[in-house]
């Protein structure tokens, strides 16, 4: 090989060693369906990819008017940035509208570069869009301590990781949307029947080994279809997630609740007796008994019944402790609805 052609040999062989990273990079980023573990993955190759003192990662939440540090590596201060919202600031806003990579030769001379969580030691930046089928789903920083770190040529190799970064990012998120749309119920967020059953199975099952108790509450609203028929079916529904956030203020992580369909809930309490139960549900009636709900510019008076159960421990059944929950529905609901039983 002449000596003349060793630059270009050496660009070649630059080039074919970034397109064979990228496509490894690509393979393993798409194999990987939870978030967490493939913002790990996007942070572990593009180290190969462009050298970085710290990066972090933002997806764009909402309207587009904030973002959200998902991700971050190489900050004194991780707790200062990650996993909180900021307002895009005018250096997003230019990345965004020109949907292409923005580089900062040095911060300290750039009044736009903003030092979320204290990051002091930022000289060299770059800004990198994620895009996905032409819309912006969030932004990769990429920082150095030293001036000049990064010129136009990174910009464009670091750019055609991050759109392949983007679609992985954004295949995660419609994997783990279409996960929560098959436990949870479309219209509260809790969970949905099919998925409590499976879930308070498996509680059943764990408190008959270890020798412990559970217990359920069936919860209906009271006069469900006088509000609908009243103030319209879309007005019922906002009432159901009104009833919803209430019930979710009281109970802890570990009581389980979910809407069996229409106007009716049920709670699973693992280690919980009967009398436990009963003051849990108590608490709930009251709640929402004093709640200020708000329809169509009238203030409307909510209330629901409850039925209480422990589980036999005889029998450790499942549907026969609910089917006694909902046979103490019934009797609240004759006895004048409001109150729990």
């Amino acid at each position: 090989m002449s000596f003349q052609n060793a630059p270009l040999f050496k660009t070649e062989q630059q080039l074919r060693g970034r397109a064979e990273l990228l496509q490894k990079a690509t393979t393993a980023l798409t194999a990987e369906l939870e978030l967490p573990q493939l913002l790990e993955q996007v942070m572990d190759y593009l180290g190969g990819v462009v050298s970085y003192d710290s990066v972090c990662l933002f997806l764009v939440e909402g309207d587009g008017g904030t973002v959200r540090a998902v991700a971050g590596r190489g900050f004194d201060k991780p707790n200062e940035i990650i996993d909180r919202l900021y307002k895009s600031d005018t250096l997003f806003s230019i990345v965004a509208r020109q949907k292409s990579p923005l580089v900062l030769q040095d911060t300290l001379n750039d009044d736009r570069f903003c030092r979320w969580g204290g990051a002091e030691h930022i000289r060299g930046w770059m800004c990198l869009p994620l895009i996905w089928r032409e819309k912006i789903i969030g932004f990769m920083t990429v920082d150095s301590r030293k001036v000049n770190a990064y010129n136009n040529e990174d910009a464009k190799y670091a750019q055609a990781f991050a759109n392949q970064a983007a679609s992985a990012i954004q295949i995660s998120r419609l994997f783990t949307e279409a996960q929560a749309l098959a436990i949870s119920d479309p219209l509260t967020g809790v969970y949905n029947r099919r998925y409590f059953f499976e879930l308070a199975g498996q509680h059943v099952a764990s408190a008959r080994e270890s020798n412990q108790t559970a217990s359920a509450i069936m919860i209906d609203v009271d006069n469900y279809k006088k509000v609908n028929d009243t103030y319209g079916h879309l007005s019922g529904d906002q009432i159901l997630k009104v009833v919803t956030e209430c019930f979710t203020s009281v109970l802890s992580e570990e009581e389980i609740l979910a809407r069996m369909g229409g106007d009716e809930f049920i709670i699973l309490l693992p280690n919980q007796n009967r009398a436990q139960a009963e003051h849990v549900a108590e608490r709930l009636r009251s709640t929402l008994e004093h709640a200020a709900i708000r329809v169509k510019d009238a203030e409307v008076a909510v209330t629901a019944s409850f039925g209480v159960a422990e589980i036999d421990p005889a029998r450790m059944d499942l549907d026969d402790m609910i089917n006694r929950a909902d046979q103490a529905l019934y009797f609240s609901k004759n006895a004048g609805r409001n109150t729990v039983s």
